[in-house]
């Protein structure tokens, strides 16, 4: 009798574990969130991002570097004109800064990437977080060997400026408006 009840519990645990187990699959359905990419042809804009923008008011990059040299970190909506866009995939942009005629690099979290039609002097509204950086002396270097292979006109006086680390100011955006001009 005692082995009969013996093997009944174990069987009763061995099926209450199964039953509250959750597959891999389903949990990975339940943790990644969906891109979204929304096109509209009447504004001639697109929509990507992780979630949905709401309707604030998105301030120049000029406004949030201030804001940046002032509090030391900046997590909003941003906008502007692309200066510079990946022609290859789409993975990065940079908008004007009209204050010190720079640039702000755009990178896109968890590397989704938008569409290479949308070029320079389109406008591009982002929602994320500003990431103040140190820029190597190396890696500057490198980055200029990259756009010289993607086929930008790279010059020599450009490689000799780099003569010390730089502080960078980048945004890391979660989702994008983009409309054609």
């Amino acid at each position: 009798m005692d082995k009969y009840l013996s093997i009944l519990i174990l069987m009763f645990f061995c099926f209450c574990k199964n039953s509250n187990s959750v597959s891999e699959n389903e949990l990975n359905l339940k943790s990644k969130p969906n891109l979204i990419d929304i096109e509209s042809y009447e504004d001639n804009s697109r929509f990507i991002g992780w979630h949905l923008m709401d309707s604030s008011y998105a301030i120049s990059t000029d406004s949030m570097i201030a804001l940046i040299n002032q509090n030391g970190r900046f997590n909003g909506k941003i906008k502007g004109l692309i200066k510079e866009s990946c022609e290859m995939s789409g993975c990065w942009i940079s908008l004007n800064c009209k204050k010190n005629n720079k640039e702000l690099r755009i990178s896109f979290k968890d590397f989704f990437t938008i569409p290479t039609n949308y070029i320079k002097d389109d406008y591009a509204e982002l929602t994320g977080r500003a990431i103040v950086d140190t820029i190597s002396v190396e890696k500057q270097i490198a980055d200029l060997d990259k756009k010289k292979k993607s086929g930008y006109e790279i010059t020599q006086l450009q490689y000799d400026e780099v003569i010390s680390d730089k502080i960078e100011i980048s945004f890391e955006a979660d989702a994008i408006l983009l409309r054609k001009n």
